[in-house]
C-alpha cells in the first residue's frame, strides 16, 4: 500500500528530525536482500525468503536499550509532557506488519539510530496491473473543512488530498491555535477534522469547547488517531458511537468517510 508505506516513512524521518535538535544526517536508503539466518529469522519472527529492505538512519541522539525494546510501543514517548502523543513509531510496526515484514532497530545512546524494514518481494507474476487516475471518490459540493493535527507532515499531506478534491481549508497544530482562529473570524468549516491526541488536549475536548464557545455554529466532526477505535474506546479516550477513521488511510478511504459523515 503506497499510501501506508509513504507515511511509514514519514513518521521514521519526522523522529529521526526529533532526535537531531541541533542538526545532523538523514540516510534512506532501499535494496534487496535474502533473509536465511535462523537466529535473524526467529529474532525478526518472519519466514526465510527475498524481502525488500528500506534503512533509515540519522546521526542523532541515539536510544538506551530500555527505551529501544519500547520504542515501538503505543504511546510510549521520551518527549516531555504534551510534546508527543508516542503513535508515530507504533504505527510503523503496524504498518510492516500488515504487509507481512519486521522492523529491526539499531541504536546507542550518542551514536544514532538505524531502523531496518525488510516487507517480502512479491514475484512480478503475481502484481495485479493498475493504472492510477486519482481518487475514484467525489464529493458533491465544495466543503469547508478544518484540521487539527500536530504532526506537520500529516496535516500537510491530508490538507493537499483535500484541497485536491475541491474543499476549501484551514489548519492548526493544536487545539488552541483552532479556538484562536475561530475567534479571530475564521470562516465555520462544515467538517471538522481533528486526531484524538494532541499536545494541549483530546479531539473530544476540542469538539466540546467549539460547541460551547460557539452554539450556533454547525459543523459535523471526523476523529482520525493512529491507533485503533476499540483500543481508544478501552482507554476512554473514544466514545464508540463517534466518527472515526483510523491512520494510515488513503485518498479514497478518507473522502469515503468524509462523505459518509457528511451525508449521515
Amino acid at each position: 500500500d503506497r499510501g501506508q508505506l509513504e507515511l511509514t516513512l514519514m513518521n521514521l524521518a519526522v523522529n529521526a528530525q526529533d532526535a537531531m535538535p541541533s542538526g545532523g544526517s538523514l540516510a534512506i536508503e532501499t535494496g534487496r536482500t535474502e533473509l536465511e539466518d535462523p537466529g535473524l529469522l526467529a529474532e525478526l519472527e518472519i519466514d526465510p525468503g527475498a524481502y525488500a529492505r528500506l534503512v533509515v538512519s540519522d546521526t542523532g541522539e541515539g536510544m538506551s536499550e530500555e527505551i529501544r525494546e519500547k520504542a515501538f510501543e503505543p504511546f510510549f514517548t521520551t518527549k516531555g509532557p504534551g510534546e508527543g502523543t508516542g503513535l508515530g513509531l507504533s504505527s510503523v510496526f503496524g504498518i510492516v506488519r500488515q504487509h507481512g515484514g519486521a522492523v529491526a532497530v539499531h541504536s546507542r545512546p550518542g551514536d544514532g539510530t538505524t531502523i531496518t524494514i525488510y516487507i517480502p518481494e512479491t514475484s512480478e507474476t503475481q502484481l495485479r496491473p493498475e493504472v492510477v487516475h486519482g481518487s475514484a471518490v467525489t464529493l458533491d459540493r465544495e466543503i469547508r473543512v478544518m484540521v487539527v493535527e500536530d504532526d506537520s507532515a500529516v496535516r500537510e499531506l491530508v490538507a493537499e488530498i483535500l484541497e485536491g478534491a475541491g474543499c476549501t481549508v484551514s489548519s492548526a497544530r493544536s487545539c488552541g491555535e483552532c479556538l484562536r482562529r475561530l475567534e479571530d473570524g475564521g470562516a465555520p468549516p462544515d467538517l471538522l477534522l481533528t486526531d484524538m491526541l494532541m499536545p494541549d488536549g483530546s479531539g473530544q475536548e476540542l469538539v466540546r469547547d467549539m460547541r460551547l464557545r460557539h452554539p450556533d455554529m454547525s459543523f459535523e466532526v471526523l476523529f482520525m488517531s493512529g491507533y485503533a477505535a476499540d483500543a481508544l474506546a478501552d482507554r476512554g479516550s473514544l466514545d464508540p458511537s463517534v466518527n472515526f477513521i483510523q491512520k494510515p488511510f488513503t485518498i479514497d478511504g478518507l473522502l469515503s468517510s468524509i462523505k459518509a459523515v457528511l451525508e449521515g
